[in-house]
């Protein structure tokens, strides 16, 4: 059911902000042709489809979800979009793909899903399955002050107000990731936080 309803009810929830929310998103990433991206917890594929449109035609990019009607749903608008994209069954916390498959991670309003003690665990392993230089973005619920925020975070959140302390800087750098940075997010709800690995 979620499923069927999940884009409309993310348009409404982020006030219309949903495709800038995505363009923030890969911006964040800096995302370059010939890139190998990774969107985790890809929900209906919109952002593993803009995805693909940045980068090169030989580049990678996968999806990753739990939900199969979600991944359904994501095979239909890659297909609709021409666009070849790996969509994979599978959790965030046990990410089924070897050690330094990719150059980018997006992990946009996943962790929220999962329980406390894996959300470390799937940062851990966005790490991983990084290569050298590779790039992480994690877009999640900041602390909001407004009452529109927090009922959208409410709302979004299934009704957990212990969810809603998500803070993206702090689980990158509880997974290890130094230097975190903030880009702007245009949804005041949420947060943006991007961090790298070093070269070598």
């Amino acid at each position: 059911m979620l499923a069927m309803i999940y884009d409309p009810l993310v348009w409404v929830l982020t006030t219309g902000r949903a495709g800038a929310l995505r363009r923030a998103t890969l911006a964040a990433a800096s995302v370059r042709p010939g890139d190998d991206v990774l969107d985790v917890g890809c929900g209906t594929g919109a952002l593993a489809v803009r995805a693909r449109e940045m980068v090169s035609q030989h580049a990678r990019v996968a999806g990753l979800d739990a939900s199969k009607a979600m991944l359904a749903k994501a095979r239909r608008r890659a297909k609709r979009a021409g666009a070849e994209i790996e969509l994979v069954a599978g959790r965030a916390e046990a990410l089924p793909f070897p050690d330094a498959s990719f150059d980018i991670v997006l992990l946009s309003l996943a962790l929220h899903h999962l329980p406390v003690p894996h959300r470390a665990q799937a940062i851990t392993e966005a790490r991983r399955v990084l290569r050298p230089g590779g790039r992480v973005v994690v877009v999640e619920f900041a602390r909001s002050t407004g009452a529109g925020s927090r009922l959208r975070a409410h709302v979004l959140l299934h009704g957990s107000t212990a969810a809603s302390a998500l803070d993206p800087a702090l689980l990158l750098t509880a997974g290890g990731f130094s230097e975190v940075s903030l880009p702007p997010c245009p949804v005041p709800a949420l947060g943006i936080a991007k961090a790298s690995l070093p070269v070598n």
